[in-house]
C-alpha cells in the first residue's frame, strides 16, 4: 500500500467538550470550500468520534479525517472524550443525530454500546461508517480497518515470535480495552495461533489496561515480578508496548531480568516505540497508519452520501489502494525496524 502523506502531530493535545452531557462541542473542523456540494447546495457536514482524544495514534487519524475535509470541501466535526468512556460517547453520537449532520464515523469503544443509537441514525436517514473498531451487528455501512483481525492478531503475534530464539517459554499478553471488539478479536487470533502453533509457549496471563498506559506499565511490573523467567510480552494495543519496554529495562538494570531475556512484540506507534526500537529493546513492531484510518472515515462517508459505489481495488488520494471484502475496507499494515522507524512522524 502506497504510503500516506508525511505528517507532524501536536502530542496531548487536549480538545474542548461540554461538561455536564457529555456531548461535544465541535472541537475541530474543516472549513469548507464547497467542491464538495452541488451548485446551491449545503455543504455536507460529518462527525468524526474516535475513542478518545489527545494521544499520538488518535491525533494522527485527526489529521487525516480533517485533510479529507480539505480534500473533499466538506465539513468534518471531530471530537470525543479524553479518556475511553462509553456513556459519553453514546451521548455524542445521538446529539450528532439531533443536529442532523450528514453522516457518523465512530471507533466504537464497546461491541454492543452503540446498536440503538446507530439504528437512530439509520431511521433518521444519517449513514453510519465505524474504523478502528467494530459494532458489526449494528446498523452501519462499512467498517474501516487495516486488515482482518485475525491477520492482524497473527501479525502482532509474528513480530514477538521473529524475535525469540525459540517459540517457548512464558509469555504475557497485554492488552487495552478488555470490551474493544477488535483487540478481543487479535487476542483470539493471536492465542488461537499459539495453540496451534507453538505448543511450547505458556500464556501466563491477559492483562487489560483500560487504554490507559500508567496501568499498562503497573500491569508489566506486576507480572514480570511474578514470573522471573518471563520469556516474551505481547502487546495487542499501541500503549501497552512502550509500557512493556519500560517495565522491562527497569528490571533488567534492577537485576531481576537478564538483558535480552525478555522479547517484546505486537503493535507499535512510531513515536511511542522508536527509542526502544532504536536501542533494541525490541527489535521489530508492525502498525499500520492511523491518517489511513481517519481519511477512509470521511472519504467513505462522502462515497455513500454521493450514491458513489465502493468497491475493491479503488485508488484512494493520499491513501493508496483500498481492499473491500463485503462491508469492510482495508488500508492495510506494516511492519517496522530500527532502519525505518524515522519514516513514521506519527
Amino acid at each position: 500500500m502506497k504510503k500516506a502523506i508525511a505528517i507532524i502531530l501536536a502530542a496531548g493535545l487536549m480538545l474542548a467538550m461540554a461538561a455536564c452531557t457529555g456531548t461535544p462541542a465541535p472541537s475541530a473542523s474543516t472549513p469548507a470550500s464547497g467542491s464538495g456540494s452541488a451548485e446551491g447546495q449545503a455543504t455536507r457536514t460529518y462527525f468524526v468520534n474516535p475513542k478518545m482524544v489527545g494521544a499520538a495514534y488518535w491525533e494522527a487519524a485527526k489529521e487525516g479525517a480533517l485533510q479529507a475535509g480539505e480534500d473533499l470541501g466538506v465539513e468534518v466535526i471531530w471530537n470525543g472524550t479524553s479518556e475511553v468512556d462509553v456513556a459519553k460517547q453514546i451521548n455524542m453520537v445521538t446529539d450528532m443525530i439531533t443536529r442532523k449532520v450528514d453522516g457518523i464515523a465512530v471507533a466504537v469503544n464497546d461491541a454492543t454500546s452503540m446498536t440503538n443509537v446507530f439504528n437512530q441514525a439509520k431511521e433518521a436517514g444519517i449513514p453510519v461508517v465505524t474504523f478502528d473498531s467494530d459494532s458489526e451487528n449494528a446498523e452501519r455501512s462499512y467498517c474501516i480497518l487495516p486488515d482482518t483481525d485475525e491477520a492482524i492478531g497473527e501479525a502482532f503475534l509474528s513480530a514477538l515470535i521473529n524475535q525469540m530464539p525459540e517459540p517457548k517459554g512464558k509469555v504475557a499478553v497485554m492488552i487495552a480495552s478488555p470490551s474493544a471488539a477488535n483487540i478481543i478479536a487479535w487476542r483470539d487470533a493471536a492465542l488461537a495461533k499459539i495453540e496451534a502453533d507453538y505448543p511450547d509457549i505458556e500464556i501466563v496471563g491477559v492483562y487489560p489496561s483500560n487504554d490507559d498506559q500508567q496501568k499498562a506499565y503497573e500491569n508489566a511490573k506486576s507480572f514480570i515480578q511474578a514470573n522471573p523467567d518471563l520469556a516474551g510480552i505481547l502487546c495487542l494495543a499501541g500503549a501497552e508496548t512502550p509500557a512493556a519496554c519500560k517495565a522491562v529495562q527497569e528490571a533488567v538494570e534492577a537485576g531481576q531480568l537478564e538483558e535480552g531475556q525478555v522479547k517484546i512484540g505486537g503493535m507499535g506507534i512510531p513515536s511511542l516505540v522508536r527509542e526502544y526500537i532504536k536501542d533494541g529493546t525490541m527489535t521489530e513492531s508492525v502498525m499500520w497508519n492511523p491518517m489511513s484510518m481517519g481519511y477512509l472515515s470521511v472519504w467513505a462517508l462522502d462515497q455513500i452520501a454521493q450514491g458513489n459505489e465502493i468497491t475493491d481495488g479503488m485508488e484512494v488520494p493520499g491513501v493508496g489502494t483500498i481492499k473491500v471484502e463485503d462491508d469492510r475496507i482495508y488500508c492495510g499494515t506494516f511492519r517496522f525496524t530500527a532502519e525505518d522507524v524515522d519514516n513514521y512522524q506519527f
